[in-house]
């Protein structure tokens, strides 16, 4: 078995991270679960609760503001002895770690009903306030880490904070990681104890917001990881957000960019420019995904809520994670990002997604890959229903691209089917099964992304001083630099002879169930 450990940093990856990990336990309760193809131990770990009953828990570190927990408590009911002291086992030390618990917010009306054992309705958009709200995981007491003292970015321009100051900049982030290491040893302790408990480690799926000062936290984390754990593949979905969106149509202007430029926007650019080239240089593949508000918004959908887009997202990042838990015919991290980066140094790769039956895969990167542009090399993962079938639409699928094996992958996963967890929002799919194509690939097109941030960082050096980056006028040059030598290696006519990548792809990715 090749597990993989989770990273989730900041508010919207938690949502992100809280959507994947329903999606998991709801397989597990459908009737065919045993005939699954799906290996969850690669994402969960068996454990023993303080009774010393068996526990089935997520392989996760999710990292939040405590602002942003709600409900939630460090220590639940599987490892809880009482309501003063809390104690678990741990298994490798063979001692018993203790916490205490904290006072928690009031619990949704969802959750509520599901503390009293009943099926509750899927929580509204207007019910949640917190990605705890439809929270349906239980997780061990390792997995949960609250930031203290600060509020999400952007809160400081609507509300009295009381004094706590917005998690804004990636210098800030990377302090507090500092902090928070020098006080709680999260990294050396609960890191590695999920990490060297495994029995063969495939890699590290990481969800880490990238435009406050999360980006700063993450990316010293993952520095850290590089550094310890030098040969493990790590992929990283980086989630923009506009954190001005509230603040925004407080003022009612139509286009706020040119009437009002607030600093904090300039700031938000800097922290996701940073992030990029921090990440890129430490992972093995990145995958940034756009701010919702710029998504296609066919259904008109509020897209400024967390709990909308993570559920329009969620599809997607659960497909794409299936081909890496088969128990046959799958792949693993480090031959995927083999696979999409077979050039050497394109290492940012976008993720494009379709719903219902449709070919016309909308890029949630922001990067508008399409025809015209030169693809590389992509994972194709599909889920039924086909439509009209299975036949004539891997047709249509091998005539819209020019690449062919091993430059091109595809998973035709039989079994589960997409079907919408109890708690994801009923408001953006109408059919309670979907048909999903979801796509990984890289192409020439990251390079308007590139060439973007690469011109950003030429000018913010002498346009707005560093914008509390940490960076010196010189530092910042560099960053350039390193934005124009990624623009360059995804140059769309290379010359680079032939390929053979069947050492570290194995065979063909195609799964089909036997009925």
């Amino acid at each position: 078995m090749h597990e993989i450990v989770h990273l989730s940093f900041g508010n919207s990856s938690a949502y992100s991270t809280v959507q994947y990990f329903n999606q998991q336990e709801f397989y597990f309760s459908q009737e065919d679960a045993d005939q699954q193809p799906i290996d969850h131990d690669v994402s969960y770990r068996v454990g023993e609760g303080y009774d010393g009953s068996e526990t089935y828990v997520p392989r996760l570190l999710l990292y939040d503001l405590k602002s942003n927990f709600g409900s939630i408590k460090r220590v639940n009911e599987l490892y809880e002895q009482d309501r003063e002291r809390d104690s678990t086992f741990d298994s490798i030390s063979g001692q018993q770690i203790e916490y205490h618990q904290q006072p928690i917010g009031q619990k949704s009306r969802y959750q509520e009903q599901l503390d009293k054992g009943e099926d509750p309705a899927a929580p509204t958009n207007d019910e949640v306030r917190s990605w705890t709200d439809f929270n349906r995981s239980y997780f061990h007491p390792r997995s949960i880490h609250q930031i203290p003292s600060f509020v999400q970015s952007g809160s400081t321009l609507m509300e009295d904070t009381g004094g706590l100051v917005g998690f804004d900049g990636f210098k800030l982030g990377q302090d507090v990681y500092k902090d928070y290491e020098r006080e709680h040893y999260s990294f050396d302790e609960d890191l590695r104890h999920f990490a060297e408990e495994c029995d063969l480690l495939q890699g590290f799926h990481v969800n880490a917001d990238i435009s406050d000062a999360w980006s700063g936290f993450s990316s010293a984390y993952l520095e850290e990881v590089r550094e310890t754990y030098a040969k493990t593949p790590i992929m990283v979905f980086g989630h923009e957000r506009d954190h001005l969106a509230p603040w925004k149509a407080s003022r009612k202007y139509e286009d706020i960019e040119d009437d009002v430029k607030h600093p904090l926007s300039s700031v938000l650019r800097m922290n996701e420019m940073l992030a990029l080239s921090r990440l890129e240089a430490v992972c093995d593949m990145v995958i940034p995904l756009s701010c919702p508000t710029t998504w296609r918004n066919d259904y008109n959908l509020k897209l400024d809520s967390l709990f909308v887009s993570s559920s329009i997202l969620n599809p997607h990042i659960d497909a794409t994670s299936l081909p890496l838990k088969l128990f046959n015919g799958g792949t693993n991290i480090q031959q995927l990002s083999s696979q999409l980066n077979w050039r050497g140094g394109t290492k940012i790769v976008s993720l494009c997604g379709a719903v219902g039956g449709t070919l016309d895969a909308f890029d949630y990167s922001g990067i508008n890959s399409s025809k015209e542009n030169d693809v590389f090399a992509q994972m194709d993962v599909v889920r039924p229903p086909y439509k009209p079938n299975q036949e004539k639409l891997e047709e249509k699928l091998d005539s819209r691209t020019k690449l062919r094996h091993p430059l091109i992958s595809r998973y035709w996963i039989d079994k589960p089917a997409y079907a919408l967890h109890p708690s994801h929002s009923k408001d953006i799919y109408k059919d309670d099964d979907l048909s999903t194509l979801s796509t990984l690939l890289t192409s020439d097109a990251v390079r308007s992304k590139v060439e973007e941030h690469g011109k950003l960082a030429e000018s913010f050096p002498f346009k707005y001083g560093g914008l509390g980056s940490g960076l010196s006028r010189d530092e910042m040059i560099e960053l350039a630099e390193q934005f124009w030598r990624i623009h360059s290696s995804y140059n769309s006519d290379p010359q680079f002879g032939e390929l053979d990548l069947s050492d570290s792809l194995g065979s063909e990715g195609e799964y089909e169930l036997d009925d």
